[in-house]
């Protein structure tokens, strides 16, 4: 995204990977239509989820670009105070029902409470071995582009 010619300016891409969650996570949405919230309620459930976005299974069809507005039931489903706000980005190629959505407002007891699924997801996650990069050899300092001598010093 930026401002084209003359100026050639981009934002760049600040991509982060959805990590698959533990188990699906239930949500209530509904999409607002042109600033107006309150619409049909509607069931989903999160599959994915990254500090900014998830990826979700939503009942119903619903347009990319539309605004979602979404809460959330917590352990033992209580409910989770605050409301989400996403926009739905794209679809998940292969499915009907899955979407990408970007999160556009973020209230501080939704951000904790994503924060502890994304820590249980990651958790899950299989551990890659670790590999340990081979030490380098350090090069012959270098002074003015040209090798400084390794001999003794030379008064």
């Amino acid at each position: 995204m930026g401002i084209g010619r003359p100026h050639q300016l981009y934002l760049p891409d600040i991509a982060e990977d959805l990590v698959p969650l533990a188990e699906e996570f239930p949500l209530i949405y509904s999409v607002i239509e042109s600033d107006q919230a309150g619409g049909e309620l509607c069931s989903g459930v999160l599959t994915k989820l990254s500090r900014k976005g998830a990826e979700a299974r939503l009942e119903g069809p619903v347009d990319i670009f539309s605004n979602l507005e979404m809460y959330f039931a917590g352990k033992e489903r209580e409910s989770v105070q605050g409301t989400l706000y996403g926009k739905v980005v794209g679809s998940v190629p292969g499915t009907r029902a899955d979407f990408t959505i970007c999160f556009t407002s973020v209230p501080p007891e939704i951000e904790v409470f994503l924060g502890e699924l994304l820590a249980q997801a990651a958790e899950a996650q299989p551990k890659s071995p670790v590999r340990k990069t081979p030490k380098r050899r350090r090069s012959p300092l270098r002074k003015n582009g040209r090798a400084l001598p390794s001999g003794p010093a030379v008064s």
